[in-house]
């Protein structure tokens, strides 16, 4: 196949060629999550993701519109935050 690939190299314009990595390489995560709770039942909110690396930078932002049909569920977050913890660590 590399062999077809290089006779093909003028036609379609694409360097086939393969250059070794020697590995290695930096890379960053950013995430930020908001959501703003309007009634008891109803809630607004938006999450941002950007990933940054040498050939990979995919980004998502999305904004959502949540309902709670639960009444317990619905419950604001507390503030400040607290983290989650798994229940056979509890």
């Amino acid at each position: 196949m590399q062999v077809a690939a290089i006779a093909r190299e003028p036609i379609t314009g694409v360097d086939p060629a393969y250059e070794e990595s020697t590995g290695g390489g930096i890379g960053y995560t950013l995430g930020l999550l908001m959501e703003y709770q309007f009634a008891p039942q109803l809630f607004i909110g938006s999450r941002l993701e950007i990933e940054k690396s040498r050939n990979y930078e995919p980004s998502r932002f999305l904004v959502y519109v949540r309902h709670s049909l639960d009444k317990a569920a619905a419950q604001p977050v507390p503030f400040p935050p607290q983290p989650f913890v798994p229940t056979a660590e509890r």
